[in-house]
């Protein structure tokens, strides 16, 4: 669900919101939402800033004027409290949530893989034909 009720929600492209999600903006700076960002079911957002390439994990929640780097993960069920910080291409966690490390292994591959996953499902809904090619086939998929 998308509520902008103060304050403008913005959503870049290739940006894949799952199901049962809340966005919401109460405040003039609202909700930004960056390119090729894969948010999980059920998080909710809430007046914040996602940068490109991020991942937000199952059920988290993001307060008020807080910032997710680029290309950064949040946990499923993390909550990363208002006004925090997850610098670009850092993995956070907890609740609070809290900089575990850098990214890198697994969740580095599913960053690299997890949006390319949900373009090339696209392509199998109506009007999907009209993205831009992609050279990519999810591995599970071949």
């Amino acid at each position: 669900m998308l509520r902008a009720d103060l304050g403008p929600i913005r959503v870049d492209a290739y940006t894949n919101i799952q199901d049962n999600c809340v966005i919401h903006s109460e405040t003039a700076a609202g909700t930004t939402i960056g390119q090729r960002v894969n948010i999980g079911h059920g998080a909710v957002l809430h007046d914040c800033v996602v940068g490109n390439g991020a991942v937000i994990g199952m059920n988290a929640t993001l307060l008020v004027a807080c910032k997710v780097g680029h290309e950064a993960l949040i946990a499923a069920g993390s909550v990363v409290r208002e006004n925090d910080v997850v610098p670009d291409r850092m993995v956070a966690a907890g609740i609070p949530a809290t900089v575990k490390k850098e990214l890198g292994g697994k969740a580095q591959e599913f960053l690299e893989h997890g949006n390319k996953d949900y373009l090339y499902l696209i392509r199998h809904y109506p009007g999907g034909d009209k993205l831009p090619h992609l050279d990519y086939i999810p591995e599970h998929l071949k």
